[in-house]
């Protein structure tokens, strides 16, 4: 009994060793970790790329009041927070888009972005993935504020202010179900919000569209997507929307000052092929009767 008794102390010693022994080797980082750049504090970062480097997944990067020159490439879920939407300006000295996002889950608010490079499709921020969130944003002076293109999709961004960009506020390629809400876009050369290639299923709503040079929206080759509660005031037009079978829905927009409020491009014109055969038909019978 005795002998039985000490062999299972030494295995339970044996084990707690081997447990500690993992708990050291094998330290556990909590995802949602904070991390500051800028700031006076021991042991922020200069740079919010250097911050990115060591950021786990789900972790919230705090960005204080300052002026950044460098492009990021967001690869991972992370959040990034401004300390201030109007002190806290990410600057992209016209090298690339500012901010490129190619993991799905990623978080941006608080920052004024400007200064992407100045050739297509860059941007302030551009999104080649799903389920991100931007809010309480600035996006100036970049080539487009916000580009959007497959597989990016399922985004939501609001609350922004995007003005003063050298095309489209926001543009769309073949993304699909995203949500635009509350936000202020002015001023832009060609569209607020352009809609192209199959970009299907976006909720555009209560979005304030104004002195846009082309339209407020211009929605092309792109199904149901939902305009609701905006705002189209004093651009060349206010909306473009392609033929019914699109189906485009429109619900309580207000137009104000517009030289054109709705642009609705007509049914095109389908001929089918019997139709086509008698149209040759007759159209050799005319040229008959006048040449022959």
């Amino acid at each position: 009994m005795k002998q039985y008794t000490k062999k299972a102390s030494i295995l339970l010693i044996l084990f707690l060793l081997f447990g500690v022994s993992l708990t050291l080797t094998y330290p556990i980082i909590s995802a949602t970790s904070k991390i500051f750049v800028g700031g006076t504090g021991q042991g922020n970062y200069t740079t919010i790329t250097e911050a990115l480097h060591h950021a786990n997944p789900g972790s919230e990067i705090f960005i204080h009041t300052g002026l950044y020159n460098e492009t990021l490439d967001i690869t991972k879920p992370v959040s990034l927070i401004g300390e201030n939407q109007n002190g806290t300006i990410l600057d992209g000295c016209l090298k690339d888009s500012v901010i490129r996002l190619t993991a799905d889950h990623i978080q941006i608010s608080n920052l004024t972005i400007q200064h992407g490079k100045d050739m297509f499709p860059e941007a302030g921020i551009a999104i080649y993935s799903q389920y991100n969130h931007i809010a309480n944003t600035t996006l100036k002076d970049n080539y487009y504020g916000i580009v959007m293109i497959f597989p990016a999709g399922y985004n939501t961004i609001v609350d922004n202010s995007i003005a003063d960009n050298h095309q489209c506020g926001i543009y769309f390629s073949e993304t699909v179900h995203n949500h635009l809400a509350r936000n202020t876009v002015d001023n832009q050369p060609f569209n607020g919000f352009g809609l192209y290639d199959y970009s299907n299923n976006n909720v555009i709503i209560d979005n304030l569209l104004s002195h846009n040079d082309g339209h407020g929206i211009n929605i092309r080759d792109s199904y149901t997507n939902i305009v609701q509660d905006n705002m189209f005031l004093e651009n060349t037009k206010g909306i473009h929307i392609p033929p019914p079978q699109f189906h485009t829905t429109l619900i309580n927009n207000t137009f104000i000052g517009n030289k054109l409020a709705i642009d609705e491009e007509p049914m095109p014109l389908f001929v089918t092929l019997p139709e086509y055969i008698v149209l040759v038909f007759l159209g050799l019978l005319v040229l008959r009767k006048f040449f022959f």
